[in-house]
């Protein structure tokens, strides 16, 4: 997908995702009060690092350094153990979206399509988190974890050229341990996939929180009368209703309780969820956001 209105080579989500995320008041004003209010929660805590400081022992997990294997601690015991220390770091934080087909829907050229406001919402949180000094990569690319503003322009190149993830959920990918990940995407893939996807993930000891993106008439079924469906994902299949109204009710009532499961699922694994509509202000969601991963 290439996006529109491109000024001086910079794409226009990138652009509203800068000023969403800061370049414009009122939400720079609130990012920055929760830097400086917060800041010293995420900056001064002690975290897992390369520090000389003993930290804890944990269980040796693949893909660990021979090295940082304790062996008198694992003499103990039949399980290996690692010595873990502790230092001052920023946090890394490993960005996804949802770039399969489905997201390609908006109900009303009034707002915006659910892939673009993933795309928004994701270059936002990734200038959010730069702000804050924190480090960042995408899930499904090879770049690297970094804290450089320049990675925004690498990023932006990526998802606006639709190169890299293209699925319905990510796929699985080791991360280093206790990172945590930022996820956007309509989640209307079947409950028990993405159950398997977030527990795989959490296996490695990753925290995380998932973003639920809907279109407004997609989440309140606003639509009246004879009306053709078109699947987003087999353009080829399609369902006639000939009484939207008449389903209407049935229809909310399965989308509420694929939510409530859905979120019922993420916070079963100590993970974070929100509902977020493309009707509503992107600038909200994000301070939102940025509150909870400062936490």
């Amino acid at each position: 997908m290439t996006y529109p209105n491109q000024s001086n080579g910079i794409p226009r989500v990138l652009r509203e995702a800068e000023d969403a995320a800061g370049g414009l008041q009122p939400l720079l004003m609130e990012a920055e009060e929760a830097v400086s209010s917060i800041s010293q929660g995420i900056h001064g805590r002690s975290s897992i690092g390369q520090g000389e400081s003993f930290w804890q022992f944990r269980r040796y997990q693949f893909g660990d350094p021979s090295s940082l294997i304790d062996w008198r601690q694992s003499a103990k015991s039949r399980y290996m153990f690692v010595r873990e220390t502790e230092w001052e770091s920023a946090q890394t934080v490993w960005l996804w979206r949802d770039g399969s087909k489905s997201m390609n829907f908006r109900s009303s050229d009034q707002y915006h399509l659910k892939s673009y406001r993933a795309d928004l919402l994701l270059l936002g949180m990734a200038s959010l988190f730069l702000r804050g000094g924190e480090k960042i990569a995408l899930i499904g690319s090879s770049t690297k974890p970094s804290g450089s503003r320049n990675i925004l322009s690498q990023i932006c190149s990526m998802i606006s050229s639709h190169q890299t993830m293209q699925t319905d959920l990510p796929q699985r990918e080791q991360l280093p341990h206790q990172s945590k990940t930022l996820w956007f995407g309509d989640f209307l893939s079947p409950l028990d996939e993405i159950r398997e996807t977030i527990a795989n993930y959490s296996e490695q000891g990753t925290k995380g929180h998932i973003v639920q993106i809907l279109d407004f008439a997609e989440k309140q079924f606003t639509y009246d009368g004879r009306i053709l469906f078109e699947d987003l994902e087999q353009k080829r299949k399609h369902v006639l209703v000939k009484h939207c109204s008449s389903i209407r009710r049935n229809y909310q009532e399965l989308l509420r309780e694929h939510c409530d499961q859905l979120a019922q699922v993420a916070r079963s694994f100590g993970w974070g969820f929100s509902l977020h509509l493309t009707n509503q202000r992107p600038k909200n969601i994000l301070r939102d956001l940025y509150v909870h991963f400062s936490e």
